[in-house]
């Protein structure tokens, strides 16, 4: 899938909760699956899943960065894509991908997610932050 700006837009322009039709037992076990995939190449591979008042579910941290995972259309963004080497962005976005994800490059949110101020209504609030 090519990801354009107008669709993540209207994937949730309201920064609600989570879609009607969200299964969480099958995407906790999608995010278990990508995260088996990423210890196959990076060392200290943690899940954590159950945030609430989020527009995200699960959290797949690792070396350099982290996977957030969407409630909204399969998303996944790396989080400190700027702190990872250009190999480890391609070799996390392929896992991503490979595991049904929709990788979301950085570039569509801007500023690097260690500097963004949160909770503001922006795109990236809209789909991989707290509401």
């Amino acid at each position: 899938m090519v990801v354009t700006r107008d669709y993540l837009e209207g994937l949730n322009p309201t920064c609600y909760g989570e879609p009607a039709a969200f299964d969480y037992k099958t995407e906790r076990s999608r995010a278990e699956a990508l995260a088996d995939s990423l210890k196959a190449v990076f060392l200290d591979v943690r899940l954590v899943t159950g945030e609430q008042d989020a527009n995200f579910y699960a959290n797949v941290s690792f070396g350099c960065g982290a996977v957030r995972l969407s409630l909204f259309g399969k998303l996944a963004v790396l989080l400190h894509e700027e702190a990872c080497s250009p190999d480890s962005v391609a070799e996390v976005a392929r896992r991503i991908e490979a595991c049904g994800f929709t990788f979301v490059p950085w570039h569509f949110f801007g500023e690097p997610f260690k500097t963004r101020k949160r909770i503001n209504g922006d795109l990236f609030n809209q789909l991989f932050d707290y509401q």
